[in-house]
């Protein structure tokens, strides 16, 4: 296995911790971010794994879940936080205040569909 898979798995990982820290401190646009973050990363390992060669350079996470023919379930959840790249940090994409945004149970939803996006990954890779 090529260690840059491990990279971006691991990286994954880490963003995934991110998001629950700032779940827990209620800093919810922060934890939508990384919960975007994560599923990229982890998606990224996934196709470096399967097409052997650099991830493709994009924060659209449909496109990554097609490509890779992520379950329907799957691909429904990546439409609806692929979005949050920019909804969760910018107040002119959100057309308001992304800090203000986001409710708990928002949030609660994105982490255990990511947490689903992150098991699949971990299974893709370790085939």
């Amino acid at each position: 296995m090529r260690e840059e898979i491990l990279w971006w798995l691991k990286q994954a990982e880490a963003d995934f911790r991110s998001a629950g820290n700032s779940f827990a401190s209620k800093d919810y646009h922060t934890s939508v971010f990384s919960i975007h973050q994560a599923v990229e990363k982890a998606l990224k390992a996934v196709y470096i794994q399967k097409e052997g060669t650099t991830a493709l350079k994009t924060h659209n996470l449909i496109e990554l879940g097609k490509h890779l023919k992520v379950p329907p379930l799957m691909l429904n959840f990546l439409a609806k936080i692929s979005p949050e790249y920019a909804l969760s940090r910018y107040p002119d994409a959100s057309y308001g205040i992304p800090a203000e945004r986001y409710t708990s149970q928002m949030v609660e939803e994105y982490i255990k569909e990511a947490e689903k996006v992150l098991s699949w990954a971990q299974s893709q890779i370790r085939k």
